[in-house]
């Protein structure tokens, strides 16, 4: 057989082989969103999304779409700047989330990127009721400072997140890990007991959860601002779970329900630009213990796909069983400089 035949059979049985990979079902819920989070019953979502004035608020919907209610908008104790990153207290009642300090608003468009809620700068905790009452700032990290991703304990009694505790370290600062008391009384809720502590001695973090038992934390960390060398780690015994060898970006890793697996956000296998604004991800599986890692989808490969060129970001798990709602972020061009809110969708499981 000639080698220009040869290399054609070859090229085709790649594509055969690739296009055979199981793509799971994906349903769009919103044109445009932002991260997410099911309520514990799973009858709602919580989700932030860009306005007209390219920031962000924190919105709930029930879990088909309808009903969409805003927590932030026009509400008078709020700073009309970035809020969002919401996550749902275990008893349904309080969305914590980040809210950027009014007193170090940044520019909008431009600088309002570091200070959103996927950078943190300048963003303080936060917790409001369900029904967007009895708003409360829980922290106050001043100018230079941020706060990432905030997550609660599944017993409800703790509350995690990322914090930027300098601004002099190259790129996005220095940051560590953070962990409180949450408790609830007459005068609202509050934090006590504030730990902070910088497993692995790294230089960036973002916490991702606890496990089922909550005696280990999920997080994404990277020694620099290369977060193509990212990767996610459990923390009482530092155990690495993805390789550092991989030079892949890493991030967006939460226990699925019932505790026997992970499914986070990466790179691997996607040729791109290392530091494009929207890097392509798509999501893998893995067990609790690192192994059996699996890709779940395959954005980035079917050109036809509606998905194509998508940074596969944040998602929250039905705790109903059987699918995730996820944030996409759109990506398009070469240099992938058009990124921009995408879609919040739906995506079937079948482990």
């Amino acid at each position: 057989m000639k080698p220009k035949l040869l290399i054609l059979l070859f090229v085709c049985l790649l594509g055969q082989a690739r296009s055979s990979a199981a793509q799971p079902n994906v349903t769009v819920l919103r044109e445009q969103g932002g991260r997410v989070d099911f309520s514990p019953d799973g009858s709602l979502i919580a989700f932030d999304a860009e306005g007209d004035d390219h920031y962000t608020d924190v919105y709930t919907m029930d879990a088909d779409g309808t009903n969409e209610q805003c927590l932030t908008c026009d509400h008078a104790d709020i700073p009309d700047l970035h809020n969002g990153n919401p996550v749902w207290h275990p008893d349904g009642e309080y969305i914590a989330f980040q809210s950027q300090d009014p007193r170090h608003p940044g520019l909008p468009i431009i600088g309002s990127l570091y200070t959103s809620p996927g950078s943190g700068i300048n963003n303080d905790l936060a917790v409001i009721k369900r029904d967007g009452t009895r708003y409360q700032r829980l922290t106050k990290v001043g100018k230079g400072g941020g706060v990432l991703h905030p997550q609660f304990s599944h017993d409800g009694k703790k509350i995690i997140w990322a914090e930027r505790i300098s601004d002099r370290s190259p790129g996005l600062g220095q940051w560590a890990l953070k962990m409180a008391d949450f408790v609830v009384s007459e005068d609202g809720p509050a934090i006590e007991n504030i730990q902070e502590f910088q497993p692995g001695g790294f230089q960036m973090y973002e916490t991702h959860g606890f496990s089922p038992d909550d005696r280990q934390i999920l997080f994404t960390a990277c020694r620099d601002k290369d977060f193509f060398n990212s990767d996610i780690y459990l923390y009482d015994l530092v155990t690495r779970l993805t390789e550092p060898s991989e030079k892949n970006w890493d991030e967006h890793a939460h226990f699925l329900p019932g505790g026997e697996h992970i499914l986070w956000m990466s790179s691997s296998g996607i040729r791109q630009k290392k530091f494009a604004v929207a890097p392509r991800t798509d999501y893998w599986i893995m067990r609790k213990d690192g192994t059996e890692k699996k890709r779940l989808t395959r954005f980035n490969e079917d050109k036809s796909s509606a998905f194509y060129r998508k940074t596969a970001a944040d998602w929250s798990a039905d705790p109903t069983g059987g699918r995730i709602v996820a944030y996409l972020i759109n990506g398009e061009g070469k240099e992938y400089r058009n990124r921009g809110p995408g879609p919040i969708v739906f995506i079937e499981l079948d482990q």
